[in-house]
């Protein structure tokens, strides 16, 4: 028989592993729908990954 513990840390791993799959889902679902919109607007899709961040003096640090 298990202990509590290990119960418990069963249970937490399992949710863990749920919720990282849920993130996942809603993720691909934010893409389809950036996809969807850019489509009906014309527009060609920008990954965010793709969008130069400014670095250094172009902060104004």
């Amino acid at each position: 028989m298990e202990q509590p513990f290990e119960i418990w840390m069963h249970r937490l791993l399992q949710i863990s592993i749920d919720l990282h799959n849920r993130m996942a889902e809603i993720q691909k679902l934010r893409e389809m729908v950036r996809s969807a919109e850019a489509a009906q607007c014309g527009q060609e899709l920008i990954h965010p990954a793709h969008i130069v961040q400014p670095v250094g003096d172009e902060l104004g640090i």
